[in-house]
């Protein structure tokens, strides 16, 4: 870094020029690469985290559902049985 302040047109500069700023690109390129495969997972599995969580509410409905009608039934078997 020195040599590169002190000698600002020479051999150093182009080097620097020639090899470290495409580096820095490919190194930029890797980290997005990097960076977008990280939020693609993250959507992916909080897309399927969405999906089975409105599954299971739906599971869970239909079962409260279910469960409410027979004890409608139930009740009203019994009421009939009782009061008739």
């Amino acid at each position: 870094m020195f040599q590169l302040v002190c000698d600002p047109s020479g051999v150093v500069v182009d080097t620097a020029l020639k090899e470290l700023l495409p580096a820095v690109i490919k190194w930029g390129n890797r980290l997005e690469h990097i960076l977008r495969v990280l939020l693609s997972h993250i959507l992916s599995s909080a897309q399927v985290w969405l999906f089975l969580a409105a599954i299971f509410f739906l599971m869970f409905f239909c079962c409260f559902w279910y469960i409410s009608q027979f004890f409608s039934l139930l009740f009203s078997a019994l009421s009939s049985s009782l009061g008739g």
